[in-house]
């Protein structure tokens, strides 16, 4: 997917697409292409920079910003947290439907399409949802976006992760179909936040 991306996606960074049109531009008037005569607002502000800069700033600035901003904190812990549950179910899975339900190996591993399905399902509604909401609150605040405005889904993705977990646990004591209720809760859960925390 990186390598067809690299030829069918199209940039979207204001930066880059400011420095391409500058360019052009300069390729217009007859400048050199490192002419100071026509700059874009991002070279007025930060100067230019070479690529080592620029490779170092990217290389620096998320650790800088992990170890100062509190929010940063809280939201890598959380994720963490996540990703170690999602783990420990991940391995769990096949161990529950085979000693529990009798289940082979083979049919055990199809439980996963339930977790993939928690995957698949939440996170199209939820990407659709997360534009929606971001534009409705942002028309609400007076045009202005906001961060938390990303946020708001991962109150019901939240709540889906204890629901997953409890139905996977208790589940075991009922029928299978419970468990996989579970895993698909707890999956739908986990790529709600994660979407809501990292887009």
């Amino acid at each position: 997917m990186q390598i067809v991306g690299v030829f069918f996606l199209q940039e979207t960074y204001h930066p880059i697409l400011l420095q391409r049109q500058a360019l052009a531009l300069k390729k217009e008037m007859g400048l050199a292409p490192d002419s100071d005569h026509v700059k874009t607002v991002f070279e007025v502000k930060q100067g230019r920079k070479t690529a080592r800069q620029v490779v170092g700033h990217g290389l620096v600035r998320p650790f800088v910003m992990l170890g100062c901003e509190s929010i940063l904190q809280i939201l890598s812990l959380y994720m963490a947290f996540i990703y170690g549950l999602i783990y420990i179910q991940t391995t769990t899975t096949t161990d529950v439907f085979e000693q529990i339900y009798g289940e082979s190996v083979g049919v055990a591993g199809t439980n996963f399409v339930a977790q993939g399905l928690g995957f698949f399902v939440c996170s199209q509604i939820n990407g659709r949802l997360l534009d929606y909401f971001y534009r409705t609150l942002t028309a609400r605040n007076g045009g202005v976006g906001r961060p938390e405005f990303r946020l708001v889904l991962m109150v019901p993705a939240s709540i889906f992760l204890p629901v997953g977990l409890l139905l996977y646990g208790w589940g075991t004591k009922t029928h299978w179909i419970v468990v996989d209720l579970g895993l698909f809760f707890v999956s739908a859960g986990m790529i709600g936040n994660f979407q809501c925390i990292q887009k």
